[in-house]
């Protein structure tokens, strides 16, 4: 943030005097600042934001950097009395600043520090499981089971129907054998979209009936009960 600031600062001077065309150094005593300035990566939200506007403002400047012990600039934020504020170098700078630039300290950032990785961005890896929204046409028409037996049933008389030639057309209410032979076409079609690659099929013993339905062994076999009470069809 200290370099956004100085570029922004050395941009409102320079624009102010009217001399953006002179050759401008800025100086840093962080080496992550100036990693971060020289080299491209994908840095976290706010160190990215700020490098871009460092780099928009300062374009054609030069970054250098300097050494801790020689950073005047930190006089303030480090903490000085008034005394010692009017008579620091603060107000000029380091003696070599009016030297040659040959004669400036040296201290290149040619390698990256290990803390700059801390304001890498991180590549978050999230594991989702898509299920896609296969809900049959028969269910979205119906509130509960007993209407869907309803439709169905009207639809399975409607192909009837349609299947005759010169037969007379059942326009009547539904029979009772109608809404039995809905049911059973409901339940095939879910035991097929349901059931198909179901783990459930390999704890059981299955068998499929007469009428095309899976149908569930049990231990129950010698009571005198409807055959679908101790051999349930499978919908689960």
């Amino acid at each position: 943030m200290a370099c956004c600031i100085g570029a922004r600062l050395v941009n409102s001077v320079t624009r102010a005097l009217g001399v953006t065309s002179i050759k401008v150094t800025l100086w840093s005593d962080s080496t992550f600042a100036l990693w971060w300035i020289k080299e491209f990566g994908e840095w976290s939200v706010f160190v990215a934001n700020r490098v871009k506007e460092i780099r928009e403002i300062t374009g054609c400047f030069s970054w250098r950097h300097v050494p801790g012990n020689m950073n005047i600039a930190v006089l303030l934020s480090s903490g000085c009395t008034p005394k010692q504020m009017l008579n620091s170098k603060w107000w000029k700078g380091p003696i070599w600043l009016k030297e040659n630039p040959e004669s400036w300290p040296v201290s290149e950032v040619s390698s990256q520090p290990s803390e700059v990785d801390i304001e890498r961005r991180k590549c978050k890896i999230v594991n989702m499981n898509l299920t896609e929204d296969t809900r049959p046409w028969y269910a979205e028409r119906a509130s509960d089971c007993d209407k869907m037996i309803r439709v169905f049933a009207w639809v399975l008389r409607f192909i009837n129907n349609c299947k005759l030639v010169n037969g007379k057309c059942k326009n009547n209410e539904l029979s009772q054998s109608e809404f039995e032979i809905s049911e059973k076409k409901l339940i095939c079609l879910v035991q097929s979209q349901y059931l198909s690659n179901s783990k459930v099929l390999n704890s059981v013993v299955i068998f499929v009936d007469n009428e095309d339905i899976l149908r569930v062994k049990t231990k129950i076999s010698n009571r005198d009960d409807e055959r679908s009470f101790f051999v349930p069809n499978i919908i689960t």
